[in-house]
Parts: C-alpha cells; sequence; structure tokens
C-alpha cells in the first residue's frame, strides 16, 4: 500500500511522512530505505518512524538521515541509531546533529536495565538539548539527568521553551527536573505527566546519593534557576490521583514552583478521578476526600507571582 501511495505522490516536497505501527523485520529494511529516501529528496520537515513493539527486529537509521537540512521534528521508535561491533570500545560520533540546524523538537525515551557509568549518553544529550525549543522526557531519561546531577556533570544550556516529562516524580527524578530547569533558562510551559514507573538498578553507592530531605535539596538550587526568575509562565500536572497524594516529593515541588516562579500565570492540576460505583460520573462523589485535601492544601501555598491562578481541572478514568 505505501509503494502504491508513493508512487502516485507527485509533489515536490513533502511536509509530513509518518510511518506508524508497521511490523518490521530484516526483510523489510531495502524497501524502508527507500521509503525514507522518497521523503528525504522532497526536504521532509516531520519524520516520524513509529515501529509496532511486536516487531522482531530493531531498524537501523540510515546515516543520509543524519543530513536533513529541512528537519524540525523527528520521532523514533524501536529505532537503532548504532551498529553492533564487539571489537569497539569507544564510540564518537561528533557530527550526528551537525546537519539538523532546523530541528526543533525531540522526544527522549531511553530503556535501561542498569547504570553504567562508563556509558554515559551525556555527549548526545548535552547535543540535543542546545539545539531544541520542545523536550519531552521519559522516565528512565531523566532518572539518567539525575545521575548526571548528583555526579555534578555541568548542565548544558539549553533553548527549550516548552518541556513535557513522564515520571512519578520521587525522589529519582526530583535531581532531573532540578538539571533540567537549570539547564532551560528560557522555559515558558513545564507540563509533567505522572506515571507509575520503576527505577532502573543502581549500585549502593550510586542509591546512598538519593538519601536526600527533598525540602532541602530544592532550597539548595535557590537562586540556580534563571527560567523561575523570567520566563517560566505556565506550569501543568496532569494525571493527579488519589495515590499521588502520599507522594512528598511531588507536593514539595509543586510548593517550591509556586514560592520561586516569579511570573508564573497559571498551575494547572488535572486530576484523575476513579469511576464510580453504578458508573455515573458525578464530581462530587467521585472525589476522595484525601485527594481533595491534598488539592485545598495545595490553595494554600505561598505565590511569588501576584498573577498566579491555580487551575483545577477532572476528568475520569
Amino acid at each position: 500500500m505505501v509503494d502504491s501511495v508513493l508512487s502516485q505522490f507527485t509533489y515536490p516536497t513533502v511536509k509530513k511522512f509518518h510511518l506508524t505501527g508497521f511490523k518490521y523485520d530484516e526483510a523489510d529494511r531495502p524497501k524502508i530505505g527507500l521509503w525514507l529516501r522518497f521523503a528525504a529528496r522532497r526536504c521532509v520537515e516531520d519524520l516520524r518512524l513509529w515501529l509496532s513493539n511486536r516487531s522482531p527486529f530493531f531498524y537501523i537509521l540510515p546515516e543520509f538521515l543524519f543530513c536533513l537540512s529541512r528537519l524540525v521534528r523527528l520521532e523514533l521508535v524501536l529505532i537503532s541509531l548504532g551498529f553492533d561491533s564487539s571489537c569497539v570500545e569507544k564510540l564518537c560520533i561528533p557530527y550526528l546533529l551537525s546537519g539538523m540546524s532546523s530541528l526543533v523538537e525531540a522526544e527522549l525515551y531511553f530503556s535501561i536495565a542498569s547504570w553504567d557509568s562508563n556509558s554515559k549518553g551525556y555527549d548526545l544529550l548535552r547535543h540535543l538539548l542546545e539545539k531544541l525549543r520542545g523536550v519531552t522526557i521519559g522516565c528512565w531519561c531523566l532518572q539518567v539527568l539525575s545521575l548526571l546531577e548528583m555526579d555534578g556533570v555541568p548542565s548544558p544550556l539549553s533553548k527549550c521553551q516548552n518541556l513535557i516529562l513522564h515520571a512519578p516524580v520521587s525522589q529519582w527524578d526530583l535531581p532531573g527536573i532540578a538539571y533540567m530547569l537549570r539547564s532551560s533558562q528560557c522555559l515558558e510551559k513545564l507540563v509533567m505527566y505522572l506515571t507509575c514507573f520503576p527505577m532502573f538498578e543502581l549500585d549502593r553507592e550510586s542509591k546512598e546519593h538519593f538519601n536526600f530531605d527533598e525540602e532541602d535539596f530544592l532550597c539548595s538550587q535557590k537562586g540556580n534557576f534563571e527560567c523561575l526568575v523570567k520566563h517560566l509562565k505556565t506550569v501543568e500536572i496532569v494525571g493527579f490521583a488519589a495515590y499521588f497524594c502520599e507522594s512528598k516529593h511531588l507536593l514539595t515541588l509543586i510548593k517550591f514552583l509556586l514560592g520561586d516562579a516569579l511570573v508564573l500565570e497559571k498551575l494547572i492540576i488535572k486530576a484523575k478521578l476513579p469511576p464510580t460505583q453504578d458508573g455515573q460520573k458525578h464530581l462530587q462523589a467521585a472525589v476522595p476526600p484525601e485527594l481533595l485535601g491534598v488539592i485545598q492544601n495545595v490553595l494554600s501555598y505561598q505565590r511569588a507571582s501576584k498573577n498566579a491562578e491555580i487551575v483545577l481541572d477532572y476528568y475520569f478514568e
């Protein structure tokens, strides 16, 4: 079907090229390569290659895609950017992103079983963060940033204006959030999707770095976040539910942002409600009392910005 559609395409350029849900096998590699060359020749701006999680193999991204000067959005799922060689001890790719001068958005999701301090993808992250204005970071990627923060690795200066995080906001995530806030001096909007996600394995020494008091940690960061002084106007927290009510790290972060963001205009909390027993979605009956109590506490937090408004929104599971 894809071949048929492309054969009938006569325009000299294509703005979007999305290949999603494709169950990839090694035999499909030449075919996908032809499709991607089709998009590359037509100066694609928005490229999405999202393979099915039932695919038995990862597709290795061809090198010519690293030189698309018109590309502004790249989304990859189940894609390999590297190569396999048992002889290679160190891999240096200094120009991986040099041809993508117009890339402004990226979604970063890592799949990590354990952490090895000798295999940090810091250089790749640094180059990405320096270029992008919109960044979406998954839980494991955020935890990698937490480790960089606790190891004292300097955060790169980022052009990021819109930051989306997927995380439960635990002790494993808080340093990574601080890392991104310090890096993103021009940040205007922060969105946090609350998720339940496991921490990857750490050795005992690394775990000890995370034995900190969340309030003391954030207080020690005061004055380090230029975005809170000049730019951050919107914070959105999505998926707030009853089981997050005891998350002292999340509540401490909310209190810190309200108390230090000088130009904040809106803190939006989108609370997730369980269905009622009779199946009817009556808001008053569905809001758990513990959730209501936490929200009332949030409303009482001190606000550094006189224009800061707390907006509560509810949706049902």
